[in-house]
């Protein structure tokens, strides 16, 4: 009797991601929650929606994929790589975004376009951005662009109506 394996989206999301990186020759790190909790809160952590794009190749992660927003994630960084890094701020975002979408297994659902207006929103937040970028979100999100709110403030962002459930 031959068994048949199935496997989960959880694996093969992260499998696919595996073979983006390999193609890119990128190593993916998943780095200790020590390390991430120094800058982010537990929650965003937790949720494996952190992650840096490094020069010398590598991907540092919270977490490998486990579900469609932690997936979107090592996309866009991954999709930082592709792009070099060679463009200012907001067009190298938007540009690693636009690879992420193109390079995704799966359709680009609702979780996946909230992190990334959540992503874009917050880099315009902290000034990573040109900041005439907030401008452009400030109706998404009721005007409440700034500095000092809670991380639960960000990860309902992500929970709000219109789209989705839960990641």
């Amino acid at each position: 009797m031959e068994l048949i394996r199935k496997y989960t989206l959880a694996e093969t999301l992260t499998h696919h991601a595996w073979q983006l990186a390999l193609g890119l020759q990128v190593t993916l790190v998943v780095m200790p929650t020590e390390y991430w909790l120094r800058q982010y809160s537990s929650s965003l952590v937790a949720a494996g929606m952190v992650g840096i794009a490094h020069r010398n190749r590598q991907v540092w992660l919270a977490k490998l994929p486990h579900s469609s927003l932690s997936y979107a994630i090592v996309l866009h960084e991954l999709g930082h790589i592709a792009h070099g890094h060679s463009q200012t701020s907001i067009d190298n975002e938007l540009m690693a975004w636009d690879w992420a979408h193109r390079h995704s297994m799966v359709p680009w659902n609702p979780v996946m376009a909230r992190v990334e207006r959540y992503a874009l929103w917050s880099h315009a937040a902290f000034g990573a951005c040109d900041p005439k970028l907030s401008y452009a979100f400030m109706p998404l999100y009721g005007g409440r662009i700034g500095l000092n709110k809670p991380a639960s403030f960000f990860l309902d962002i992500l929970r709000r109506p219109g789209g989705g459930g839960s990641a």
